[in-house]
């Protein structure tokens, strides 16, 4: 059996669709985070200034950048695993509010 298929020869209607820009954000969910970030901030901004700043932080996300931090992110997952296995032996909980796992987000576990 196939899966279902819908069509539709409205290309207008399967265009809207398909596009992400026709997407808002939750602002629901971005009243705190501007409290932190700011409210310029790429994270909780929209429309023309988002776009804007998406354009300025493409470059640094590119595939070829990215694959450059991939020792970094091994390396400080396998400390993390290391703590992790530690507690577990012992039995322990490790909260996620611990400094533990800050450190661990800011790669400052040795």
């Amino acid at each position: 059996m196939s899966p279902r298929q819908l069509t539709r020869e409205d290309e207008g209607i399967a265009d809207r669709v398909c596009r992400v820009e026709n997407l808002t954000k939750a602002w629901e969910g971005y009243k705190n985070i501007s409290q932190v970030v700011g409210p310029s901030s790429m994270l909780v901004t929209d429309g023309p200034r988002w776009q804007k700043l998406r354009k300025l932080f493409n470059p640094a996300f590119s595939p070829s950048r990215l694959e450059l931090f991939i020792p970094v992110v091994v390396e400080e997952t396998l400390k993390f695993v290391k703590v992790l296995d530690e507690a577990a032996y012992r039995e322990s909980v490790i909260p996620v509010s611990e400094p533990l796992v800050v450190q661990s987000a800011a790669g400052e576990l040795r």
